[in-house]
């Protein structure tokens, strides 16, 4: 849209370079770069069955680039956050059973190995690049150095009262 949604024009792209088709995503998650220049889509599948898709577009959707190769168990139908650092582009961070890091802007995945619980549900930035937070089934969880290759995570869950997901 570019009337503040008044409208709204399908940017799903064609034939190689689309999107997958509505009726076979269950849900739908969005970041952007700092610079509003690319846009990427987490889609997972409406068959509630294996991961899901990551797609960039960096033409307003007149042509997207599947980035899923290697997520192996990302986007799923519950657990599907995707995440852009605003002060580097080519840092992403999706979710899935595992948390996902890219720093090449997608080209290739390292499954973080050191967060504690299974099921990653939310991943979101600080707005200036320095915080990486991450809530999964065990809490709430922070990073200082999401730049870094399997970046040390700390847990948050004291400090916000949080047992296991559960608010005390």
């Amino acid at each position: 849209s570019s009337d503040a949604g008044k409208t709204w024009t399908s940017i799903s792209g064609s034939s190689t370079s689309a999107v997958p088709a509505p009726s076979t995503v269950l849900r739908a998650s969005l970041s952007e770069t700092a610079d509003g220049k690319t846009l990427f889509a987490g889609f997972s599948n409406s068959h509630y069955a294996g991961p899901g898709e990551l797609y960039s577009t960096s033409n307003s959707g007149t042509s997207w680039t599947n980035l899923s190769a290697g997520l192996t168990d990302a986007l799923t139908w519950y657990e599907n956050s995707v995440a852009v650092d605003p002060a580097n582009s080519k840092v992403l961070y999706v979710v899935g059973t595992g948390l996902w890091a890219s720093m090449d802007g997608g080209q290739t995945w390292t499954r973080v190995n050191n967060t504690i619980y299974a099921d990653q549900h939310a991943v979101v930035f600080s707005k200036d690049g320095s915080h990486l937070f991450l809530a999964d089934d065990g809490g709430i969880f922070v990073t200082t150095q999401p730049a870094v290759a399997n970046a040390p995570f700390s847990s948050l869950n004291p400090a916000y009262r949080v047992n296991h997901g559960i608010m005390r």
